[in-house]
């Protein structure tokens, strides 16, 4: 199985939905289920995490790993880290 390395600020609530929950959490679900991880990168504040629009607390419950990743110092940490 493969790693699924996305970089995605995880705001979509202005896309499609399937009973009032965004469409691509069905997506990453999915691809969770196929791969060994999917792991987000997220260039955001982890303080504007599941603020209006994002949807990281429902991406992790489908599976994905989401990580703060705004700085190359941080791009490093998580490079070294896996």
């Amino acid at each position: 199985k493969s790693y699924i390395i996305l970089l995605s600020d995880c705001r979509d609530w202005a896309g499609p939905k399937v009973n009032g929950i965004p469409a691509s959490v069905e997506l990453i679900s999915q691809m969770s289920s196929m791969a060994k991880k999917v792991i987000i990168l997220n260039p955001e504040d982890t303080k504007k995490w599941d603020v209006v629009d994002s949807c990281v607390s429902l991406y992790r419950g489908a599976g994905a790993q989401v990580y703060e990743v705004s700085t190359l110092n941080q791009l490093a940490e998580f490079v070294a880290d896996m």
